[in-house]
């Protein structure tokens, strides 16, 4: 997708291997909340290339002018791609993930307390062949918006909002029907995008956090008018728009 604005070539596409090194960098600046960007820049590189090698992932950039200046992350089918990213990344994901906890004598702490126990049930459930769980993830048709960030000097461009519409886009081409995603404070983001807010929950750590959803019962074909005008008009720089915590 290329569109033209007065801030420049705006550009969206798949996130490449090499773009992996940048993108997790960005992830641990803008979105620090949760374990995954305590656990360093070496373990966001490989949770990113997860995202880019599987089939049942999305990973796209947004470019302007040739700049990487954004990233969404996100999973056409929950289920298959943690059985994927286990198969194919479980064991470096492993051991970076614990080198960087047995130096963090703290955060090994926080994750004995507050995710050992969720992480294993979920691990087994996703593993398990022909359980309840990997069934019910095979047939919900639902995909999952991870993670978004964008650049702060790039910010107020509308880019959040094209990789928004991108990634919903790409969800309904592959037969998604609904898109679920969750964020601390900018539900209102979402919801100027058609998104609908369906409840609250907590993360691990605590943090309270807005779930929405954008139901796909027809064909979608992206938010035209409100992107264009994201992109081709000047606002004030914004906050990161979404955010779930690992």
């Amino acid at each position: 997708m290329i569109r033209e604005s007065p801030a420049g070539v705006v550009t969206v596409r798949d996130m490449a291997p090499h773009d992996a090194a940048w993108s997790a960098d960005l992830h641990r600046r803008a979105l620090a909340t949760g374990l995954f960007p305590a656990l360093g820049r070496r373990f966001l590189r490989r949770y990113h290339r997860a995202f880019i090698e599987s089939p049942f992932a999305i990973a796209f950039v947004a470019s302007v002018d040739g700049v990487a200046a954004g990233f969404v992350l996100g999973m056409l089918d929950p289920g298959a791609h943690k059985r994927e990213t286990v198969r194919r990344h479980g064991v470096g994901l492993a051991l970076v993930g614990l080198l960087a906890l047995l130096s963090r004598p703290a955060l090994l702490v926080r994750f004995g307390r507050t995710r050992l126990r969720p992480y294993a049930r979920g691990l087994w459930r996703h593993l398990r062949p022909g359980s309840p769980g990997a069934q019910a993830d095979r047939s919900s048709g639902s995909a999952d918006l991870c993670h978004i960030a964008v650049e702060d000097s790039m910010r107020g461009r509308g880019l959040g909002a094209l990789l928004v519409d991108s990634f919903v886009t790409a969800v309904a081409d592959a037969g998604s029907t609904v898109v679920q995603t969750a964020t601390v404070d900018r539900a209102g983001f979402y919801e100027s995008l058609g998104w609908t807010l369906t409840g609250a929950g907590r993360t691990f750590d605590g943090v309270t956090q807005h779930q929405l959803v954008r139901r796909l019962d027809h064909a979608y074909e992206g938010d035209a008018a409100a992107i264009h005008h994201a992109v081709s008009t000047s606002t004030p720089p914004t906050a990161n728009p979404s955010e779930q915590p690992g």
